[in-house]
């Protein structure tokens, strides 16, 4: 008898048991594994939020951007004539002009590269006071002096003589260059070819005349010459 009792007694245990840990499997079961609390839930809409205002700034500054790039119609491009004409930082040093050779003008003066050999001829055409400004130049001259000058390659490689081969020097002060989009400016000139440019000086009110003085790099040597206007 206490044996069958305590047989019934074990079996009652085992189906309690079952029926307690076998519904909280189910349960646990029921429940996805992956579902986000609301915590969770809330800072996934505001992370999606985040993301869609940066995408509209980031058409809205791509739209204005291009805009910017568009010049009304009519309208000139305003960029300053320095970044069209010339290039690199002037130099505003004076040199010793005692240690230069003098030369001509209108005559074709032979240009010596630093090996020796020579590098072509180069005239210096004219002077003249210009009363014509540049809108996009922001200086004010008192008064400017334009330089028409040519020349020819006789070396192997291209030539180019630009605003940076040259220094308008009154006194002991070097002239600043001025830029201007209405001056001719010199192309390179392949080996036998010539070319012709204007370059363009800042100088005071009272100048009359001036050195000006060939010192490009390319040149083993250089020239000076007195002009007047």
């Amino acid at each position: 008898m206490k044996r069958k009792t305590l047989l019934i007694t074990l079996t009652l245990l085992s189906l309690l048991s079952f029926s307690l840990f076998g519904c909280s499997s189910k349960g646990n079961e029921n429940t996805p594994a992956n579902e986000p609390t609301p915590t969770e839930a809330a800072d996934e809409s505001e992370d999606s939020e985040d993301a869609d205002s940066f995408d509209a700034d980031s058409k809205e500054e791509t739209n204005d951007s291009d805009a910017d790039d568009t010049l009304p119609e009519g309208e000139e491009d305003p960029t300053p004539v320095e970044d069209i004409q010339g290039e690199g930082t002037t130099d505003t040093s004076v040199p010793d002009l005692s240690s230069i050779d003098a030369a001509p003008l209108e005559q074709d003066c032979v240009m010596t590269a630093e090996s020796g050999a020579e590098l072509g001829t180069l005239k210096i055409e004219k002077a003249a006071v210009t009363d014509e400004r540049d809108e996009n130049n922001a200086s004010s001259p008192q008064k400017v002096v334009v330089i028409d000058y040519s020349y020819t390659n006789s070396s192997d490689e291209p030539l180019l003589l630009d605003d940076m081969s040259f220094k308008l020097v009154d006194g002991d002060t070097a002239c600043a260059p001025y830029y201007a989009a209405f001056l001719a400016s010199a192309e390179p000139a392949e080996n036998g070819q010539s070319s012709s440019g204007q370059i363009a000086f800042e100088v005071s009110s009272d100048f009359s005349k001036g050195t000006l003085v060939f010192d490009s790099e390319l040149a083993g040597e250089e020239l000076s010459f007195e002009i007047e206007v």
